[in-house]
């Protein structure tokens, strides 16, 4: 599957700065870019995660919590298995700044997991090797 296009700069910065204004989430970005740094790697790390998340509004679908509890059932879960796995064995996943669960297709560019996940908006399960890794503190 191809690579996500980024737009220019600007064009991320409104996108990303719309997003987290919606979603009450704050972003603290720079004025300006450079053509590459660290900075601009934060900026397409940041618009990334929002696109994912404007990709699962647009072509997910949203489930009510009911039969996201009937997909859970009621027995317990085993062990090396989490609720968000039970879930995504079934396409669904809790999606943080929508605040509500949403079934996805069966067919996901993988750039949406990957980018939603670490961005913090997708929970771990569906793209682990992208979930961030905490800096490990000395003892």
């Amino acid at each position: 599957m191809p690579r996500q296009k980024t737009p220019p700069a600007a064009e991320m910065r409104r996108f990303v700065t719309d997003w987290s204004a919606r979603f009450h989430h704050p972003d603290p970005l720079p004025d300006t870019f450079t053509d590459r740094g660290p900075l601009l790697e934060d900026l397409k790390a940041a618009y990334q995660g929002w696109a994912a998340v404007q990709w699962a509004e647009q072509h997910g679908q949203p489930i009510p919590a009911e039969e996201v509890s009937a997909l859970l059932g009621e027995s317990r879960v085993r062990a090396g298995n989490s609720a968000e796995k039970q879930l995504w064995r079934e396409r669904v996943l809790y999606v943080q700044p929508l605040q509500t669960y949403y079934r996805l297709p069966s067919k996901i560019w993988q750039w949406v997991l990957r980018a939603g996940v670490a961005a913090g908006h997708f929970p771990a399960v569906v793209a682990p090797a992208a979930a961030p890794v905490a800096d490990p503190t000395p003892n």
